[in-house]
Formats: C-alpha cells, sequence, structure tokens
C-alpha cells in the first residue's frame, strides 16, 4: 500500500470509457497515480490481485456477468483494499447490498473534485485505522494465546466470540455448546443460571462430569456497553470467562486438609489414651490384688475378677492401638531385615488364610534393611493381610513383594502426602500388599485411616486397624498409600528409609531399561495419547523395542488410522481422556468394528474408572502413569502373545 514517499495508486473501474478517461485526468490533477482502467467485472478482479492498488474506485455497473458490488465481495476474499463506489445509483435497495461488502466510500455522479478528494482521503484514513486496530487485535489475541488459563468472551447470548487455545481445549470436557457456538452450560450449571444473579464477577469451582473428574476454578466478568468498543466482532456486551484447570491443586488441597484432621485427631487420642491407660492400669492391679490376697473370694467373684481382668486388657490393647496411630506408644527401633519378617508372615498367614485364597509372597534373597520395631511392623502387615482376606469372602489373590526404590519414586507415587522438604534418603524399600478383593468406593477411601471409621458390621471391627498402620508408619518415618477399585481389589503401598544404602544401589535405581537386551520385536502398534511429550515418550520406547508405532492424538484420528492399516495392527496403545473422542468411546468403536486385537488403556487415575465397562469393551490391560519402559514393552508384548486374558491392576 502507499508510503509517505509516494501518490496513491487507484484503479479504476467503469464502464464507461470517456467517464473512466475523465476520472483519470481528474485523479493525476489531484496527485494520485492510476495504475489502470477496466470496464469488465471479471478484469477488475484480477487487476486488483495484480497491481494491488491503495484504493479502487467502483462503478457498480459493469460490464461482464457480474456488476461492481459482486466484483467487490470477490475482491474481498482475497484483499481488504478500500473499495469507493461511483455510481448513479442511489436507491436504498442497491444501497444496502453495497453496504454487506464493506465499503469505504460512496459518491453519487456527478461529482467535483472536492467530493472526489474528500472520498478518497477519508477511506485511506479509514484503511489506516482498520490496519492499525487489526495489528493490535492480532497482538491482542497473540498474548491470550500465551496464557496459561483459558480465556473466552462471549456475547450477551453466550455466544463463543474468542476463545484462546487453552479454553477451547477445556471447553471441550467443561462445556456443553450448541450448533451456533453457545455455551448452554458449565459441568452441571446452566450458563443462563449462573449469569442470571451476576451484577459484576461470579467465581466458582466447576466440576466436569467425566471420570475421572476434572475441576475448573472458573471466574465470570459482566461486560457493560462501553466496556470494549464494538468492532468486527460485533459486541459491546457480553462476558469474559476466565477458566483453570486446578484438579491437581484441589486433590492436593484436599489430602493435605486429610493429613491436617489426621494429626489433629492423632493429638486428641493421644491424650485420651493416656488417661484410659491410667484408668485401666488402676482397675487391671486391683483386680489381681484381690485375686492375689483375697483368700475368702468365691469361685464365681473369681470368675468375675477374671473378666474384669480380661476385659480390662482388651480394652489395654485399644488404647495402644490409638497410641500406635498417634504414634505416641513405646517404640523400639533396631536394624531388621524385612525378607526375614516377610518369611515369618508368610508362615503366619499359611495358617490363617482359606484354601480358596492363593497367597504369593516375594521369595527374593535380597537384605532389605530397615531400621524399625519388628513387632509394630509384623503387626501392619498382618492387619492389612487379614483386611485383604475379609475383603476375598469367595477366594482371590493376596500378593506381597518387596523392592528398592529411590527418593524420586516415593514422591511420583505419593506425590500429594509427600510434604518433607528436608527429606534426603535416597534409598528406600517399598512393600506392597495386594488383593483382588470387593475393592473400596471412592468416598470411603479418604477416610479409611481415620480412626473409628470402619465399614464392617457391628461387633466386627473397631476402626483401630488402619489408623494403626498409618501411626505405626508414621512412626517409621515412612509413607502409605492406597489405590482400590470396587471389585477389583486393593494395593496398599508402604514406603520406609533403608537402614543402610546396598551395595550397587545407586546402579540399580539408575539402571535404565536397555531395549539392546531385549528380544527383537516386530509389527506396527498404533498409539494413541493427546499429550505430545508423553506421546513421544512412549513412542520412541516402542519404537526401540522394534515395533512399527502409527501415532494419533485422539479417539477420532485413530479410527481414521484403523480404517487404513486395520490389518497390520497388532495391538493399540490409548490414553483415556482426550479431547474430541476418549479413549473408551474409541474402545466401543473399535470393538463395534469387530476388532479383536489387544487394547492397552493408559490413565493417570485408573482407581476412578468403570470396571463394568472396561469388563464388557475386553480391555486387556491398564497402565497407571508415569508409565514405566520395561513395564510397557512387558505389558505390551505379553498382551500381543496372548497372555493376558483380561483386564489386570
Amino acid at each position: 500500500m502507499q508510503t509517505s514517499m509516494s501518490s496513491p495508486t487507484v484503479l479504476i473501474a467503469e464502464d464507461e470509457s470517456i467517464v473512466a478517461l475523465d476520472l483519470d485526468r481528474k485523479l493525476s490533477r489531484l496527485g494520485y497515480r492510476v495504475v489502470g482502467r477496466t470496464a469488465r467485472s471479471d478484469d477488475v478482479i484480477r487487476e486488483a490481485r495484480r497491481l494491488k492498488p491503495d484504493v479502487i474506485l467502483m462503478d457498480i455497473r459493469l460490464d461482464g456477468e457480474s456488476d461492481g458490488i459482486e466484483a467487490a465481495a470477490a475482491i474481498r476474499a482475497f484483499s481488504n483494499v478500500p473499495i469507493v463506489f461511483v455510481t448513479a445509483y442511489a436507491d436504498e435497495r442497491t444501497l444496502q447490498r453495497v453496504l454487506k461488502v464493506g465499503p469505504y466510500g460512496y459518491i453519487i455522479k456527478p461529482f467535483d473534485d472536492r467530493e472526489l478528494r474528500t472520498a478518497i482521503e477519508v477511506a485511506l484514513y479509514k484503511y489506516s485505522l482498520d490496519a492499525r486496530l487489526y495489528s493490535q487485535k492480532a497482538q491482542f489475541e497473540s498474548i491470550l494465546q500465551t496464557l496459561s488459563e483459558g480465556v473466552v468472551l462471549v456475547d450477551s447470548e453466550h455466544r463463543i466470540v474468542f476463545a484462546n487455545s487453552h479454553a477451547k481445549r477445556f471447553l471441550q470436557v467443561l462445556a456443553d455448546v450448541d450448533a451456533e457456538g453457545r455455551i448452554l452450560a458449565l459441568g452441571a450449571h446452566p450458563v443462563s443460571e449462573l449469569c442470571s444473579h451476576l451484577t459484576d464477577q461470579l467465581r466458582q469451582d466447576i466440576s466436569t462430569a467425566t471420570i475421572p473428574a476434572r475441576v475448573f476454578d472458573v471466574t465470570i466478568v459482566r461486560l457493560q456497553a462501553g466496556d470494549i468498543p464494538v468492532d468486527d466482532m460485533g459486541i459491546n456486551s457480553g462476558c469474559i470467562l476466565t477458566i483453570r484447570d486446578v484438579t491437581k491443586e484441589r486433590q492436593t488441597q484436599e489430602r493435605v486438609r486429610a493429613q491436617d484432621r489426621l494429626a489433629a485427631m492423632g493429638e486428641l487420642a493421644a491424650g485420651i489414651a493416656h488417661d484410659f491407660n491410667n484408668i485401666l492400669a488402676s482397675i487391671i492391679l486391683k483386680a489381681q490384688l484381690i485375686k492375689s490376697y483375697e483368700t475368702s473370694v468365691t469361685p464365681r467373684a473369681k470368675e468375675y475378677l477374671n473378666d474384669i481382668y480380661q476385659q480390662s486388657k482388651r480394652a489395654s490393647d485399644l488404647v495402644n492401638q490409638i497410641l500406635d496411630y498417634s504414634r505416641a506408644s513405646a517404640f523400639k527401633s533396631e536394624p531388621l531385615n524385612l525378607t526375614v519378617l516377610i518369611g515369618e508372615l508368610r508362615r503366619l498367614l499359611d495358617r490363617l488364610l482359606p484354601e480358596n485364597i492363593e497367597l504369593q509372597v516375594s521369595d527374593d534373597e535380597r537384605e532389605y534393611m530397615v531400621e524399625g520395631d519388628r513387632t509394630r511392623l509384623l503387626q501392619v502387615l498382618m492387619n492389612l493381610a487379614l483386611n485383604a482376606r475379609d475383603a476375598m469372602p469367595h477366594g482371590g489373590n493376596l500378593k506381597i513383594a518387596l523392592e528398592l526404590v529411590s527418593l524420586q519414586r516415593v514422591k511420583q507415587e505419593i506425590v500429594a502426602m509427600f510434604t518433607d522438604t528436608d527429606v534426603t534418603t535416597e534409598c528406600w524399600v517399598c512393600i506392597r500388599v495386594s488383593d483382588t478383593g470387593s475393592g473400596i468406593d471412592a468416598n470411603t477411601l479418604p477416610h479409611i485411616f481415620e480412626p473409628f471409621f470402619t465399614t464392617k458390621a457391628p461387633g466386627k471391627g473397631t476402626g483401630l486397624g488402619l489408623a494403626q498402620v498409618y501411626g505405626i508408619i508414621q512412626q517409621h518415618k515412612g509413607y502409605i498409600g492406597v489405590q482400590s477399585t470396587l471389585e477389583a481389589g486393593t494395593t496398599f503401598t508402604l514406603f520406609l528409609p533403608c537402614a543402610n544404602t546396598p551395595q550397587g544401589f545407586e546402579d540399580q535405581l539408575g539402571e535404565t531399561w536397555n531395549p539392546l537386551l531385549e528380544p527383537r520385536r516386530n509389527g506396527k502398534i498404533m498409539l494413541v495419547e493427546d499429550d505430545r511429550l508423553v506421546r513421544e515418550s512412549i513412542r520412541e520406547v516402542i519404537k526401540l523395542a522394534g515395533y512399527e508405532v502409527l501415532e494419533t492424538v485422539n479417539g477420532k484420528e485413530a479410527l481414521q488410522c484403523y480404517d487404513e492399516h486395520s490389518l497390520q495392527i497388532q495391538a493399540i496403545i490409548t490414553d483415556l481422556m482426550m479431547p474430541v473422542m476418549g479413549g473408551l468411546d474409541l474402545c466401543r468403536e473399535l470393538r463395534s468394528r469387530k476388532y479383536q486385537s489387544p487394547i492397552l488403556i493408559l490413565s493417570g487415575y485408573p482407581a476412578g474408572l468403570d470396571m463394568t465397562q472396561i469388563k464388557e469393551l475386553n480391555i486387556t490391560q491398564l497402565i497407571q502413569k508415569p508409565v514405566d519402559a520395561e513395564v510397557l514393552i512387558s505389558q505390551l508384548s505379553k498382551a500381543i502373545e496372548g497372555n493376558f486374558n483380561a483386564v489386570q491392576l
């Protein structure tokens, strides 16, 4: 376009040659440079593209199949050049047609030099303003795209006018949007209801209906008329929505609150327990004294004294459980080999478990040394094992395994509970106690370590068992986590600091999976994962193992890939939560298309899955993120070889 060092260029579109020549002379006299004259509508479109003039003077009546208004509409498709209509027509219908193509001026013939100059200069000025506004708008949108929050601008009818990339992704799982782009609801909240009482600003946490649920912090600010300028968006009122994914933040806050509740209850329990111990000590001693020194006590009285003694001892055991929970009980610490302890536990469980429960205990001969109280740690493991037994009344599998892990692994698995920033111990022993029992529902899971909380029938439990387990592990400066799925089982994970760093421990922890040491594989694996970094990492692991990888980013794209390569795909690995189409919907579509090969699902939260759906879809394996390379390839290979017949957790 024009610069301050050159005259503005003009293209003339006029079907009357005499008028066109007169215009050419007038423009030259006024200091403009005419770069072309044309009488046909198709020619002006071509010349506008070729010459790129600063202004086009367009007659409405032109030679050719279309008129000047239609030619202007065609030019608008590739250029914003200012168009000034020069015409003898001033009727309402013509004017309305002209307005639809966004003219920069409209001159009624005949006109003088002053009117012509005024129209052209106004058109150039308006164009420069529009160009500046467009540049500012582009900069503004670019800034919004860099924000970590989602930003949405909606008009007064809640129709989306602008949404940055984060907002588009969030709205896919959070909002109900109709075909015209109106936001009908956020989560379970109708937008009309949220905005009905909105005077200035509303801030609210809104959860999705997905499994697992995601939580978004949504702020809605009403825009009054005049708050923003009327521009090509065509609005001057509406709302701005700021959306932030706070799922992990809220989960962490809830777990911290749970830890605070447990700590407060522990202090209360400790105070009560000490008082009860004093009372019980007196009762037990007095009962023993009467029984020992009063020779005239009748046999029935002795029986009653014995009952008093036994019941007092039972009450004392309960008090000691409370003290264990509150970490206030006497604690005897000594070097302890957990391999030996697990061996003792196995011998005990062989007598306590029914025949329909298969016990699998780690037979690793390595020494797993910790500093701890042998009796209390055995009590912890026995408690977990017996709880597992009770959860499997019709039989099942109980597995107890030991392994050495790094501090990083501890933080990864117990991240929400790991608040000790001064922990420096690098070597940890991990004990996993897993069952295939009835599982624990999502509402119960946050409360299982609270004292006196139990799901057992009255008289079947005190509700102190897991509270005691929690307290004993805390006494050992360890951590405990739990994962559970209804009808699929429960896994308790205990982490205890090593008493000494075993020989070769750094090599063991630093040892990475080496695909060159594994047998080479071949075949095509389809990977469906929307997170780029995760997808690239998994792709490289699978490729190093010898497989060819077909990458897709969502379920819809995966179906297209499947249609092209269905006969060559040996297995599919898919994420659970994805935009456009999620993992479960993808699995349904694949099964409906008669795909019978293995499907492995990746999930950061497998405990929230509906196991009924998983079984119906014949999912081969659930793999929890973060993914371990060796585990991934092992499970993928087993799935392809047919060693997995049903989902395993």
